[in-house]
């Protein structure tokens, strides 16, 4: 072959592989915008799917007339944690752990930090003896989930079985006190 010829070939292969890594790179940016497509339609179905929940359930249970502050802290609290179920559950399944656990911790931390203090901010939240006591709660299972975490670096199923069953006490201390 002539020195021209294998110059020419190796441009034609050069452009050519160009255009394959553009048209890849094209895909890519293609398949990161659905992906951010996708992430707005689950986060406003999740948001509209919890709406409907709480909703429904706080409609049956004021028929019932049962009392609101256990309606907030069963069916509200479970409806609007029911997508952070959702998305730890499936984390975990994944083996994305840091997910599972780092949705858990953020969105307690948010909601102490951000929701009740902005509501407080707008409007002065009276608070109740039984709320004291609820946050006492919260506290012993914070430092519960981090004896934990630091034991093994991992919460076994054993202890996660152990974490339902104080939440099943929990509920159960909420409805007779």
């Amino acid at each position: 072959m002539h020195i021209g010829q294998e110059h020419l070939l190796m441009f034609l292969q050069h452009r050519n592989s160009s255009r394959i890594d553009l048209v890849r790179i094209q895909m890519r940016k293609e398949k990161i915008m659905l992906m951010y497509v996708w992430l707005v339609i689950g986060f406003v179905l999740l948001i509209k799917g919890a709406d409907y929940f709480v909703e429904a359930s706080s409609s049956i249970a004021r028929a019932l007339r049962v009392p609101s502050i256990i309606i907030g802290l069963t069916i509200v609290a479970f409806g609007t944690s029911a997508p952070e179920l959702a998305v730890s559950t499936t984390a975990a399944l994944t083996g994305n752990n840091e997910i599972a656990v780092g949705n858990v911790i953020g969105s307690n931390i948010f909601n102490i930090l951000m929701v009740l203090a902005a509501s407080a901010a707008l409007h002065p939240i009276a608070v109740t003896p039984f709320a004291v006591i609820d946050t006492a709660c919260l506290i012993v299972a914070s430092v519960v989930t981090w004896f934990l975490c630091r034991s093994k670096l991992r919460i076994s199923r054993l202890e996660g079985a152990f974490m339902l069953f104080m939440y099943a006490g929990y509920l159960v201390y909420i409805c007779v006190r």
